[in-house]
């Protein structure tokens, strides 16, 4: 049943957006569409359409995207969260900072100043906010400073949905157009590459040429294989709208050939502008550590023993994190403490993608709430530190024999039998950079050496990496999602049920979905999307 609107207006023209970004609460992938057309399919599973699609009205155009705003639905607690929007200049892109409120049967907005909604020129326009629900689809138009009250509950079974919107002009939408300066500069590497994949297939084909220069050549010429096969497509797109409109200007008089000319032309700019988006994101710099799997290392910090018992809560809520997305998560090594929370705690996450997508989980994670120890109901504050480390491989860390030092004793705490009595504990100590690793959770010696010398050579690469990064760019620390432990990057409130990001300024009012692994991904999301426009924001400057 849809929402009671009240008297509300019909939007003008000039306030209409037009970016849906919908993240399916299953698979968790980005689907890109505009507003205008059917949201069904995205909004709920297939077995759930029973409703007619509604379409948007065609006499609305749909204007450039220009600020960024989230509404996000939790389908589990049926929670709706809303985002305000506010701009970094030294970043010059726009940021989330989600403001949420619970959602008890009526869904209630007063007043967008209340969320203290910040928009920038280009859509100071807005007047209102109108959230329309249906069984498969809602829409949305943005006004601003007036009231709406809904009469009705919303649907539990609706995925979260982002409505992303940036202040640059650039989109991450496929079917938006990029900013001329982006165009130019990106024109510029395609020919660029183009010459340089020519001149590769020169040395190839040469009749007489080295070994050496044959395989390096053969090497360089498949990393521009993906970027290549993308350029031909987009040369062909291109050749087309050319060959349409010389055809619209043959058949200017022909109004029937002209007609069928211009949908063909909308389809091909549609579908330029397309390969524009994939080409430019395959020309952005990636880290190669993204696709390796990772180590995750809980300390426990200041608070003492409830420092303990959160390290604990926080391991595991990883844990169940990597099980929801289908990862390996497995212990490594834990250390209890005297109330069975962990001092310290580390495990390996096996995966697709695992490391590009947790990286921004290092730092300090500040827990507000009334430990089990204390009697008279306080509030203490506790930290806890999280360590992200991409699993290296004994090609990329070379480990001599002559710099460690192995150390084996008897390990100690609850474990039966087998404490106390054999020199199973193992200890390696790197002696250049005084790293030491200690594992004694199994009983066998070899296997905790073995886990000892895979987390030593994860921390080395770690520290290789961090230099060679710092080295060529002295402004890390000054950029959002540097990752760099020594700041507090996230609060989890238990008195307040909020948890908040201070990288991004998202705050999420379901602490219990967060804790259970459920609402990671909406910080994780907003994060990697930081990533992507700080990259697009640094090849645009180029």
């Amino acid at each position: 049943m849809p929402l009671d609107l009240g008297n509300a207006a019909t939007p003008d023209s000039k306030t209409l957006q037009k970016l849906a970004v919908i993240t399916s609460a299953a698979g968790g992938r980005v689907v890109e569409r505009r507003l205008r057309g059917s949201l069904g399919d995205h909004l709920a599973a297939p077995e759930t359409l029973s409703q007619p699609r509604h379409r948007l009205p065609r006499r609305y155009p749909l204007p450039r995207p220009s600020t960024l705003l989230l509404i996000s639905c939790n389908p589990i607690s049926s929670g709706l969260s809303v985002c305000r929007v506010e701009r970094r200049p030294e970043l010059s892109v726009q940021e989330l900072a989600l403001t949420p409120f619970k959602f008890r049967g009526i869904l209630e907005i007063k007043d967008l100043r209340k969320y203290k909604v910040k928009v920038s020129r280009r859509v100071s326009r807005m007047r209102k906010l109108i959230l329309h629900w249906g069984r498969n689809l809602f829409r949305r138009h943005c006004y601003r400073n007036k009231n709406l009250v809904s009469s009705s509950p919303m649907p539990v079974f609706v995925s979260n949905v982002l409505l992303l919107m940036t202040s640059r002009g650039y989109s991450t939408e496929s079917s938006s157009e990029l900013p001329l300066d982006l165009l130019r500069i990106m024109k510029q590497r395609i020919i660029a590459i183009e010459q340089k994949n020519s001149y590769l297939q020169q040395q190839i084909n040469q009749e007489v040429v080295s070994v050496a220069d044959y395989s390096r050549a053969n090497k360089e010429l498949r990393e521009l294989e993906s970027s290549m096969e993308l350029i031909k497509r987009l040369r062909s797109i291109e050749k087309e709208i050319d060959g349409l409109k010389s055809l619209m200007s043959d058949c200017a008089e022909d109004k029937d050939m002209s007609n069928m000319a211009a949908e063909e032309l909308e389809q091909a700019l549609v579908e330029e502008r397309r390969f524009q988006h994939l080409l430019l994101k395959s020309l952005l710099p990636k880290d190669d550590a993204d696709e390796r799997d990772c180590i995750l290392e809980v300390r426990a910090g200041t608070g003492g023993e409830e420092a303990s018992l959160f390290a604990m809560d926080i391991f595991k809520m990883y844990e169940k994190y990597s099980q929801k997305r289908g990862w390996n998560f497995d212990v490594i090594a834990i250390m209890e403490s005297n109330i069975k929370g962990y001092k310290e705690a580390s495990g390996t996450i096996s995966g697709p993608g695992v490391y590009g997508r947790l990286k921004f989980e290092s730092g300090i994670h500040r827990v507000q709430r009334v430990p089990v120890t204390e009697k008279s109901g306080r509030v203490h504050t506790s930290a806890v530190s999280i360590a992200i480390l991409p699993q290296a491989d004994e090609v990329d860390v070379q480990l001599r024999n002559e710099d460690l030092r192995i150390d084996t004793y008897r390990s100690g705490g609850a474990g039966g039998q087998s404490v106390n009595t054999t020199d199973s504990a193992v200890r390696v100590t790197h002696i250049p950079t005084g790293i030491a690793v200690a594992i004694q959770n199994e009983r066998s010696q070899h296997k905790n050496k073995a886990k000892a010398l895979e987390v030593l050579r994860a921390r080395l690469y770690e520290m290789e990496r961090s230099r060679l990064h710092t080295s060529r760019s002295k402004l890390r620390a000054e950029q959002i999602g540097s990752g760099d432990r020594s700041e507090r990057i996230r609060t989890y409130n238990f008195p307040q049920g909020r948890v908040t990001d201070h990288r991004i300024g998202i705050t999420n009012h379901s602490i219990e979905d967060v804790m259970e692994g459920e609402c990671l991904d909406v910080f994780i999301d907003a994060l990697l999307l930081q990533e992507e426009m700080d990259a697009i924001a640094s090849f645009s400057s180029q």
